[in-house]
């Protein structure tokens, strides 16, 4: 890989800190007045383009995913109102923990098939602290 291109001006590679053939790491700035929304990357290799890949500009702070997060003694803790980053590989199960207080509503989504993985089968489940499932 040569140069990270996005379909916005406001959504700018700084470097690539990674380039393997299987997985690339790059630096992104994104202006502070960025639309929220879907970004288009492209990467530019000595063989030509990619395809594109979507990126999403948020409104939430983000929080990388710790493993091992993959039962309810390693959950891993999370704030409200955040966006966690994450993969999910195989039959992989990530686990966090909030604290709620009553009445208290929480929602939370999965963007992975929207994003471009169209193979991910991902769901939600809601546990309780000895791990029976609510929702």
């Amino acid at each position: 890989a040569e140069e990270l291109r996005s379909d916005r001006p406001d959504v700018v590679c700084l470097g690539l800190l990674e380039a393997r053939p299987e997985r690339v790491r790059a630096r992104l700035r994104i202006a502070a007045d960025a639309p929220l929304g879907v970004a288009l990357l492209q990467l530019r290799c000595a063989s030509g383009v990619t395809g594109y890949a979507s990126f999403r500009v948020g409104a939430l702070p983000a929080l990388e995913e710790v493993e091992p997060n993959d039962d309810l003694a390693r959950a891993q803790p999370l704030a409200l109102d955040r966006c966690v980053h994450g993969a999910l590989r195989g039959r992989d199960a990530d686990v966090y923990r909030v604290e709620l207080g009553s009445p208290e509503r929480i929602a939370c989504e999965l963007e992975g098939a929207r994003l471009g993985d169209r193979a991910f089968d991902g769901q939600i489940e809601w546990l309780d602290a000895q791990g029976a499932v609510l929702a």
